[in-house]
């Protein structure tokens, strides 16, 4: 049975430095993780269901859309064999990008493959500072000390985003090779994501799952609404709804809310996550060896 909490989640679980899966922040597309997302689809994609294939293809779309201009800018850096393959693998990224969005394993490690490549030779024209995904319009990543980087996606708050929701999850541990676990990540989520529309306000919420330690996955939704705190009572055998958050808390090992930002600022936030301790695979497929 879970124990909820006000705060944050475990101290097993060191706190992204910009608090991802909050609205308004900014969180960093950084180039270790780039690299051990391109990794990881390049090793796994063929295990990944065919229902969260346009989810991974987003993903890497958006990681060649903040490559593409960087690597554009620095190329009059480079010389050379670096410049023409600069230029060629420019134009190859952009043809990719203006093409029909297709989810077939060639497809999505044809993406994975160039957004390496872009990677790489940004790299070699000089050092590279964060990227950046300002606007939140697609799913992005944030880097973890585990070397598991945890993935959010911001959402309309409609009942329909429990099935995106759903899918984010079935990808995150798809790459993370705790497939195991899937359908009980898929129901605390959902759960978090009927939580926050029945309850909150705004028209958006964000999403995030994570895998802040080897043995912890955390789930979580936010919202704009910070004053409605979530509290738990047993519903009656009778009652259609007050089920949800009961239900989290008899399957979450831990589950908690924390508000964020100044009490008189309107981008002030709540989180509710919950927690899941899981067996470390081995191999861990996406970790940092």
């Amino acid at each position: 049975m879970g124990a909820a909490s006000s705060g944050t989640p475990s101290s097993l679980t060191p706190a992204p430095p910009s608090r991802a899966g909050e609205p308004g922040s900014t969180d960093i597309i950084d180039a270790q993780v780039i690299e051990r997302t391109c990794r990881t689809v390049l090793w796994a994609v063929r295990s990944v269901p065919l229902s969260d294939r346009d989810l991974i293809g987003i993903l890497l779309r958006g990681h060649l859309q903040l490559l593409i201009p960087e690597l554009a800018a620095a190329a009059p850096r480079l010389s050379g064999a670096w410049r023409d393959a600069a230029d060629h693998v420019l134009a190859a990224s952009r043809r990719t990008l203006d093409a029909s969005a297709g989810t077939s394993d060639a497809d999505l490690e044809r993406l994975a493959t160039y957004a390496r490549a872009l990677l790489t030779l940004r790299q070699q024209a000089g050092p590279l500072r964060c990227l950046t995904d300002p606007h939140h319009r697609r799913p992005y990543m944030t880097n973890n000390p585990t070397g598991h980087p945890g993935y959010t996606l911001e959402l309309e708050r409609v009942p329909q985003a429990a099935q995106q929701a759903r899918s984010l999850v079935r990808a995150a541990l798809a790459c993370w090779n705790l497939e195991e676990h899937t359908d009980t990540g898929m129901l605390l989520v959902s759960e978090l994501v009927a939580n926050a529309v029945r309850h909150a306000d705004g028209p958006r919420i964000r999403v995030h799952v994570d895998r802040p330690a080897p043995v912890l996955l955390l789930f979580a939704v936010a919202d704009y609404t910070p004053a409605r705190i979530p509290q738990l009572c047993t519903p009656r055998s009778d009652d259609v709804c007050g089920r949800g958050l009961f239900l989290l808390d008899q399957i979450a090992d831990r589950w908690g809310h924390e508000t964020t930002g100044s009490s008189t600022a309107r981008s002030q936030t709540k989180r509710v996550w919950a927690e899941l301790r899981v067996a470390a695979p081995f191999p861990a497929i996406g970790g940092s060896g």
